[in-house]
């Protein structure tokens, strides 16, 4: 799963309304939400990559680290199925992109 994102104009202010909204949720929802991205798959649109951009943004201010993957600054990827352990993230399942 994974998406080349392309900046254009306004996409700092939509990602910076998502942080917002993210940044109003507890752990288990935070995980709840990107959960149910991975359920989804990553669809080719926009929207939901700047959504993503912004659940990566908020996991790494909470958890220190995000499941939400960003190679070279331009290829997201999602890293699978999460849960919560206590504080940490475990990984449930780990996507092979072979």
């Amino acid at each position: 799963m994974k998406y080349i994102i392309d900046n254009k104009e306004g996409d700092k202010e939509i990602i910076d309304g998502y942080v917002n909204e993210l940044s109003q949720k507890n752990r288990q929802e935070l995980v709840d939400c990107y959960n149910r991205e991975v359920k989804i798959g990553i669809v080719g649109v926009r929207r939901q990559s700047l959504y993503l951009c912004a659940l990566r943004i908020v996991f790494g201010q909470v958890f220190g680290e995000s499941p939400v993957g960003l190679e070279n600054g331009v290829v997201l990827d999602l890293k699978g199925s999460i849960m919560l352990a206590g504080d940490r993230l475990l990984y449930l399942e780990i996507f092979n992109p072979n």
